[in-house]
């Protein structure tokens, strides 16, 4: 009988490295990021807009924090605009100019009065019990 022998050939696997990986955040994506942030979008629906996961954003805001202040002044835009439009408005139009002071000014032209109200309120209870005879108390107690 002939022994057979069988060499294994050792293979050795390459450890897939994540280095390789490209980054999702591409230009183009830091681009969706901003248009989305700019109408004043939730994270989420800036995510869903870059086609990025929110796990892979939070990721790369807390590693560029230069992006996540850049996203959160983008994301004041919209209220900048609005404040804006108002003011243009207001030039011609003095109810939107009361309007306005109605709610920055409150002290000097709300509608509304503010009206601080200390009060203390006592309560004084009086009960009055019956009163019971003191012999028929002492005959009462004898008896038991």
């Amino acid at each position: 009988m002939t022994k057979k022998t069988i060499s294994k050939k050792k293979t050795t696997r390459k450890r897939k490295s994540r280095a390789w990986r490209p980054t999702k955040f591409t230009p183009e994506t830091v681009k969706k990021f901003e248009e989305a942030f700019s109408l004043d979008c939730t994270v989420s629906e800036a995510c869903f807009y870059a086609w990025v996961s929110r796990e892979t954003y939070y990721t790369f805001i807390r590693k560029y924090t230069e992006y996540a202040d850049r996203f959160e002044a983008l994301r004041n835009k919209p209220v900048l605009l609005a404040r804006q439009e108002l003011i243009k408005g207001i030039k011609g139009n003095p109810e939107m100019a009361l309007k306005y002071l109605e709610r920055k000014r409150k002290n000097e032209f709300s509608l509304k009065q503010e009206i601080e109200q200390n009060t203390t309120i006592q309560w004084e209870i009086k009960i009055k019990l019956p009163e019971v005879d003191k012999a028929k108390e002492n005959n009462y107690l004898d008896n038991k």
